[in-house]
């Protein structure tokens, strides 16, 4: 099979080719807000800018197609134009039909965003909530409220008696305290920035095995940081302390398709891959696991 030939330079493309780059591009855009790779996104923010300056100039359009390509893809295309066009003095983030950007939509009410790079993927009326549900001991929807005496499922600031909340779709339960959501509530009222993570997201939404899982986690997590996991689970342990920054947060993508996956096989009598790997999660501190 031959190599694909190079794309025309843009001035040499005709507009109706530059109009559906244009959709390609954007699309990628898109797509890059729940899998983002930097350096790629910028290149293809880089080359919507360029396609439009170049479309601008003959006087082109783009707007019916666009509306067209919002409506294939369920996303606000020309906001997402709009920004790419801002950047870097705005972040292209896609957005919903109702307006909402997706990857800061709240987790918990659906219907508001959270700030980017949150402690906690939800709203500010949403942590309130979440405050007042703490404190008179009344569940919300979406939130499990509890005690527990396992350190390793509880915040800082907890004890066993410590009435704890923790989001009710994770599949490993860990709970924070009245104050840890009040001091995310004054930061960001204060507008001071949380330290960034850097994120690793592992695309686990087409995994139908096991051996599909240590693909995924090779392609987002340990290849980039110089490792190839076999499988072993003891390697898997090490490779989590594999990139260079000291914290980092580990996006577990479609998790809902690994869980009946890793419950079915087992590794040592009763155990299964699930609890082991739930447990080696556990014991790596550093890493803040997203279960998405």
């Amino acid at each position: 099979m031959s190599d694909t030939p190079p794309a025309r330079p843009i001035a040499q493309r005709d507009s109706q080719t530059l109009l559906e780059d244009l959709c390609i591009a954007l699309r990628y855009v898109g797509i890059s807000n729940y899998q983002f790779h930097p350096e790629d996104a910028r290149k293809k923010i880089t080359e919507v800018q360029s396609i439009h300056q170049e479309l601008s100039r003959r006087h082109f359009d783009p707007t019916d197609r666009l509306t067209e390509l919002s409506q294939q893809t369920k996303w606000r295309m020309l906001d997402l134009l709009e920004d790419c066009l801002a950047y870097p003095r705005a972040i292209p983030y896609v957005k919903d039909p109702d307006g909402i950007r997706i990857h800061l939509r709240c987790h918990l009410c659906r219907t508001a965003e959270h700030p980017p790079n949150p402690e906690f993927w939800m709203c500010d009326n949403c942590l309130k909530r979440v405050i007042d549900a703490i404190e008179s001991k009344t569940p919300i929807n979406g939130i499990i409220l509890f005690r527990t005496f396992n350190t390793s499922a509880r915040c800082a600031h907890a004890d066993s008696d410590t009435v704890l909340a923790a989001d009710s779709w994770q599949e490993t339960i860990f709970g924070n305290c009245a104050k840890c959501f009040t001091e995310e509530l004054q930061r960001r009222s204060s507008g001071l920035p949380r330290p960034t993570l850097k994120e690793f997201t592992i695309d686990l939404t087409n995994v139908k095995s096991f051996t599909d899982i240590i693909s995924a986690f090779n392609d987002g997590l340990i290849k980039p940081a110089g490792g190839n996991w076999n499988g072993n689970l003891d390697a898997f342990n090490d490779y989590l302390s594999w990139p260079p920054e000291q914290a980092y947060r580990l996006i577990l993508l479609g998790w809902n398709r690994v869980y009946p996956i890793l419950s079915a096989t087992p590794f040592h009598g009763s155990q299964t891959m699930l609890d082991v790997i739930t447990e080696i999660f556990q014991h790596n501190p550093q890493v803040q696991i997203v279960y998405s």
